[in-house]
């Protein structure tokens, strides 16, 4: 029973079903699924073997909304209440349930969104530019693209892992996303500490930039973002440039002077989420949280995930892939403010946590004393 429940709360969470059915199908149904994930999570928490919760994870969610609830900016009061109860929920059930999900569990759906990407574009293509499949917006789906990349490097066999990486970059790309190119980057860098060979990987990404920038017409690719990433391969300037003059960095700065008007307790939940300084939101987890709840709530976030950083650093020799995903979360939050509201996000804060975890629970096992 608790296996069939761990892998229903997977796909609608990871796959991100509820949200594909608000935009593509029905958004009752969408509601529906949403609630459906917390009812499912908190049956399998009551089936499941007992585990300690997320104690960190649960700090952040009670300063954010404690403390942001002091000084309301919201829309509605009872979004409030609802988003801080599934925000609880998910972080004590979904606590159980990472425990029990495998890198090959996890590597699989997110391969699969990566695949409902590539069909979004070739199947799909619309006059935006940029594909997502099942994440409606672009840049989680180059993050999900991200958390499937940095799983393939512990594949054994070098022919089907580069297969399995020109598949998963090529999905990246079609979300012309500039973070995803970044942190795709980075990660390759990483894994020439690995191993050498993983090198020609990035001559690979290089080439597959070149054939989609050919190719981009006959997808309906964006044909600004396209500009921008031939840049990179060309070192044009001038795109580059371009590039640069709609960069997040230009969005957050719209919420500096609010910011250090109220350091200390914020503005208020739902402040910096658009409609009260802006009209659009802060794109950035570390701001909203800092602009609306203060700088405790801010400490508490930041530090999770300096710690999962610090802490994939310390196993990268073992299990690369946490240093590699911490980077893509840590970086993806740059680019975005859903945090508390977005599920796939919180699994993949959760999954790592639980790798950490399960490596320091190793460690201290290793060294006990051995039975004679």
């Amino acid at each position: 029973m608790a296996k069939v429940l761990k892998y229903i709360i997977l796909i609608l969470t990871i796959l991100n079903v509820p949200s594909t059915f608000f935009f593509y199908v029905n958004p009752a149904i969408s509601t529906v699924l949403s609630y459906l994930i917390y009812a499912l999570l908190m049956a399998y928490f009551i089936v499941a073997e007992k585990h300690r919760p997320n104690l960190w994870m649960i700090a952040i969610g009670v300063a954010y909304f404690a403390i942001g609830g002091l000084n309301f900016a919201g829309d509605k009061e009872s979004d409030y209440f609802i988003t801080f109860t599934k925000y609880i929920i998910m972080i004590i059930c979904g606590s159980a349930l990472v425990k029990k999900v495998t890198k090959d569990d996890i590597f699989f759906l997110y391969f699969l969104g990566s695949i409902s990407i590539i069909v979004h574009a070739v199947a799909f293509p619309d006059n935006y530019g940029r594909y997502s499949g099942f994440y409606i917006d672009p840049n989680q789906a180059g993050f999900v693209c991200l958390m499937a990349y940095a799983l393939t490097f512990r594949i054994k066999k070098f022919p089907f892992r580069t297969l399995l990486q020109v598949i998963i970059t090529v999905a990246g790309v079609f979300t012309f996303s500039r973070t995803f190119i970044l942190i795709w980057l980075l990660i390759n860098l990483l894994s020439v500490k690995v191993e050498f060979k993983n090198i020609r990987i990035i001559g690979v990404g290089v080439g597959l930039i070149i054939l989609i920038a050919a190719i981009g017409p006959l997808l309906k690719l964006n044909t600004d973002r396209l500009e921008t990433f031939t840049a990179v391969v060309n070192q044009n300037e001038g795109a580059l440039q371009k590039a640069g003059e709609a960069s997040r960095s230009e969005t957050w700065s719209y919420y500096y002077e609010p910011l250090k008007e109220s350091p200390i307790l914020g503005n208020g939940y739902g402040s910096f989420m658009g409609g009260v300084f802006q009209t659009f939101g802060v794109h950035n987890t570390y701001i909203l949280v800092l602009g609306e709840a203060g700088i405790i709530a801010f400490i508490l976030l930041t530090s999770l995930y300096l710690y999962f950083l610090y802490m994939g650093v310390i196993m990268f020799k073992e299990e690369h892939h946490v240093l590699m995903q911490s980077i893509a979360l840590f970086l993806f939050l740059l680019t975005f403010h859903n945090y508390f509201t977005t599920d796939h996000v919180l699994i993949a804060s959760l999954w790592i946590a639980n790798q950490i975890s399960n490596y320091k629970k190793k460690k201290r096992a290793d060294a006990l004393p051995q039975p004679s």
